[in-house]
């Protein structure tokens, strides 16, 4: 029982002998406080404000023409390049953010009105340029670089992301000004749609010259089957009578019909992947448009108020408790509990001079 006592009140101590020790350097954990919440006040009103236009679209899925070439080719032991159908809607996620889009847009050449002035509702002015004259990356660097610099910053600005619950794909740009917000995110839509009908062209190209050299194949597979065919009927006019030769007829009218089946599947395949490789209409349907968003994007500044005091408070104590084992403080001693009186009653008349008040009323 001593032994825990002792252990309990040690711990009363140390705790009031670091509240004595806060109450010493009060005025460092005020002014670091007040630092770094002012710091991180200034930085974030000094960052230029950003507008975000945004958009939702659907991937259709559609596969019926790779399945039924999947059907076909399996049938003689191929596997068709690209077989899978439509892509996942998690591949367009990554797709808005590759550089092969981001890489196209960063030397396309956008033109818009830009709101200038404090008062930017009355004042404008036309721009025009690539993301690397918007973006002013110095044109001292080569080409490569400042494609490359520029696609760093349009990962930034850039946003993709899937809905699992309804499969929507909303993808957004930020940038200092509305209307180039909303061009870039109709032109990530435009590459995006563009990517898709050249894949599924290339992808039905490919099928059918896979289907053209099967049917050729398969026609004059069947025109030799029908040949032997023939040639047996012609050598046993009275095949029916021998059980042998009936079951010979059967084995080769059967192959003929077989025959016949996949040439009539590989007819309709082939004809439906001439029409896929023509075909220019997008998969995706279009939910939402990207419209020119009409307020500033929102800051946090309460939230990273409080967040910089927060951090300052922290910093302002762990200042505190190094000034003290720098100044060789001394060790836990009963004398702890009226230092921290006599902190508080100098605390609290502290308090009172930076906080005046008066008492009014009677109790």
């Amino acid at each position: 029982m001593t032994h825990m006592d002792t252990t309990a009140g040690g711990r009363e101590v140390s705790v009031l002998a670091f509240v004595n020790v806060a109450l010493r350097q009060r005025w460092i954990i005020v002014i670091a406080t007040l630092a770094v919440a002012s710091l991180v006040s200034i930085v974030s009103l000094a960052l230029p404000r950003t507008y975000s236009s945004a958009g939702r679209f659907l991937p259709q899925a559609d596969e019926a023409s790779l399945s039924r070439l999947s059907g076909l080719a399996a049938q003689f032991g191929f596997t068709v390049p690209g077989t899978g159908g439509q892509q996942s809607p998690e591949f367009y996620v990554a797709l808005l953010r590759s550089r092969e889009i981001l890489g196209t847009i960063a030397v396309d050449t956008f033109r818009f009105v830009a709101m200038t002035g404090r008062a930017w509702w009355q004042d404008t002015a036309s721009m025009s340029g690539t993301p690397m004259d918007l973006f002013e990356i110095s044109p001292d660097e080569s080409p490569a670089k400042r494609r490359d610099l520029a696609i760093e910053q349009l990962l930034a600005m850039t946003s993709a992301e899937l809905d699992r619950e309804t499969g929507l794909v909303r993808w957004g740009v930020s940038t200092p000004w509305p209307e180039l917000s909303r061009l870039m995110a109709d032109r990530m839509l435009e590459l995006v749609t563009m990517f898709d009908v050249e894949k599924r062209q290339s992808q039905a190209g490919a099928e059918r010259r896979f289907i053209e050299g099967r049917l050729e194949a398969t026609q004059r597979e069947l025109r030799d089957a029908e040949n032997e065919l023939e040639a047996f009927l012609r050598q046993n006019r009275e095949y029916a009578g021998s059980p042998a030769l009936r079951f010979e007829h059967d084995r080769l009218d059967r192959k003929v019909v077989l025959q016949q089946q996949v040439v009539t599947s590989l007819v309709q395949s082939f004809e439906q992947a001439r029409i896929e490789e023509v075909r220019n209409t997008p998969v995706i349907t279009v939910v939402d448009e990207p419209e020119i968003p009409a307020r500033p994007d929102r800051r946090y500044l309460i939230l990273k108020g409080l967040l910089g005091l927060t951090f300052g408070c922290v910093l302002g104590v762990v200042i505190a408790l190094a000034r003290e084992a720098m100044a060789g403080g001394r060790g836990v001693t009963p004398d702890d509990v009226r230092e921290f009186m006599r902190l508080r009653q100098e605390t609290a008349r502290d308090l009172k001079r930076l906080v005046p008040f008066r008492r009014t009323g009677t109790d």
